[in-house]
């Protein structure tokens, strides 16, 4: 389980502070491991955010499953090789 990066540019309205720009991190998805639970921290207001990945191993393909307020798990079509593989991610709020 990896848990993202809470290093974010947070701006006040109104008396409020809001976090207005988008999210990033790096999963790491273990040797021979087709998959990567990522927690989010803080958690989200709402599950309604969009997800770009991008990983630095010859993948098959990536998608997201089990997309919630307090994370998401990133699936990739084949294994990360020995030594495994990283998947950085961008959250935009909708």
């Amino acid at each position: 389980m990896w848990q993202s990066d809470t290093k974010q540019l947070f701006a006040g309205v109104a008396g409020a502070w809001e976090n207005p720009g988008p999210r990033r991190g790096t999963a790491t998805i273990l040797a021979a491991a087709t998959s990567v639970a990522v927690t989010l921290s803080p958690a989200e207001n709402a599950a309604t955010y969009y997800l770009e990945l991008s990983a630095n191993f010859n993948n098959g393909g990536l998608w997201w499953t089990l997309k919630a307020t307090g994370g998401f798990t990133v699936n990739c079509a084949t294994a990360a090789p020995g030594g495994g593989g990283t998947v950085d991610y961008t959250l935009w709020r909708a």
